[in-house]
């Protein structure tokens, strides 16, 4: 196995995939989009619908009454034939999120999904290569299969993605108020960041935190001037729609990753299968946090944030597995000072796999195994994480001279 392993995975061919993944998969979407010419007749909308929810929410924003967006009946009818067959399409996103894509109501539908997905692959493809520190981490994450799914569905994974990974590495860089403003960011999709705030403050990231917050808040403000009150009252009750949508069968099951969602699937009722959600996040939020509290190399820090948040969450969807582009890209970046064994090479392409199998595995066979990717590269930065701090405690209890870590913020 080994042996094959290392005659499949040469330097040379890996080189060769990077290269040309970004344009199988460009011309993949191309073939599709021309095909189907964006409907699916037997389904309904099939291709990029998110982005058309996306589309028309601003369009609606800047030409309507930007609270109409969260009227599910207006909005079905504003859709008209692009959204009469494509079933349960609706605008969850906050009024900070409506906010930042406004500017895309102002354009035609292919110009804004041309500057939405374009500027999303930009953003993506330059925190690639800060993360990996060259260009060929922007490849790397191109070339992850997660990446076609997103285009698939029009979904704003890739920015998601973007702002989250660059907030880590300006940490990493020590640049602390450009991490907050990006961390303040995230709040447009809010269930992704759980466990942000405890890692943060477990690392004493004062400036971090502040910012975010500050950030935050002026998103928040600047919406509520933008578009009024009437607009923040529609969207809270659309959030009362939104749990109605994960605790019933709005959206089938299959198409979730969460483990709450997989207990409900293998027949465990709502209430046992949510206490259990709830009590894994708490035991990640102590073991992410702990980690954040100790002297080890700060790319294993976000990779075990960045995949214990996508397993804290009871509300994730399979294209929302392009975030795992985070952790793997922390853990590529490690593994340039750091050798990876054969088996940690193993687990990280088989990580790499289930972000599909995931999904095809669901919807032909009803097995239920989203959480096994972020699982599985939770585990890999676990791991590392306890090697790195036992190795160090050796050296310290011997006399040995300790490895140079990473600078701890303290009081900034």
């Amino acid at each position: 196995m080994t042996g094959l392993l290392r005659r499949l995975l040469t330097p040379e061919r890996a080189e060769v995939t990077l290269r040309v993944a970004p344009f199988i998969y460009l011309i993949a979407v191309a073939a599709v989009y021309i095909k189907n010419l964006r409907h699916d007749p037997e389904h309904g909308l099939l291709l990029a619908s998110d982005f058309y929810c996306f589309w028309l929410a601003a369009k609606a924003a800047v030409s309507l009454d930007p609270a109409l967006v969260y009227d599910n009946h207006f909005f079905l009818q504003y859709g008209g034939s692009l959204f009469e067959e494509a079933g349960l399409l609706h605008f969850f996103y906050p009024p900070t999120f409506l906010l930042l894509t406004a500017p895309l109501g102002y354009l035609p539908e292919i110009a804004a999904f041309f500057v939405f997905f374009g500027g999303s692959l930009a953003v993506y493809a330059f925190m690639g290569r800060c993360a990996y520190g060259n260009w060929n981490g922007a490849l790397f994450l191109i070339a992850l299969p997660t990446t076609f799914f997103v285009l698939f569905h029009g979904q704003n994974s890739l920015l998601m993605c973007a702002l989250l990974g660059g907030a880590l590495v300006a940490i990493r860089s020590e640049k602390y108020v450009l991490a907050g403003i990006l961390i303040g960011c995230l709040t447009i999709k809010p269930q992704i960041g759980l466990l942000i705030p405890f890692a943060l403050l477990a690392g004493r990231y004062w400036t971090v935190v502040g910012v975010a917050v500050f950030t935050t808040l002026m998103l928040a403000l600047a919406s509520w001037a933008v578009f009024g009150t009437e607009t923040w009252v529609a969207f809270l009750n659309q959030t009362l729609f939104a749990r109605e949508i994960v605790d019933h069968e709005h959206l089938p099951f299959v198409l979730h990753v969460t483990p709450f969602t997989a207990l409900q699937q293998l027949g465990v009722p709502a209430a046992p299968a949510m206490y259990f959600q709830a009590a894994l996040a708490i035991a990640l939020l102590v073991l992410t946090s702990w980690i954040w509290l100790q002297d080890i190399p700060f790319d294993l820090k976000a990779a075990v944030l960045g995949s214990a948040a996508l397993l804290a969450t009871p509300y994730l969807l399979s294209y929302d597995l392009a975030l795992l582009a985070v952790p793997i890209i922390f853990l590529l970046h490690y593994s340039r000072s750091n050798a990876l064994s054969v088996a940690e090479k193993w687990v990280l392409a088989a990580a790499i796999a289930f972000t599909v199998l995931s999904k095809l595995l669901n919807l032909n066979y009803g097995v239920p195994l989203g959480p096994v990717a972020p699982a599985l590269l939770l585990g890999f930065a676990c791991r590392r994480a306890f090697l790195h701090r036992v190795e160090s405690q050796c050296h310290a209890g011997t006399g040995g001279s300790l490895p140079v870590l990473e600078r701890r913020p303290g009081l900034e």
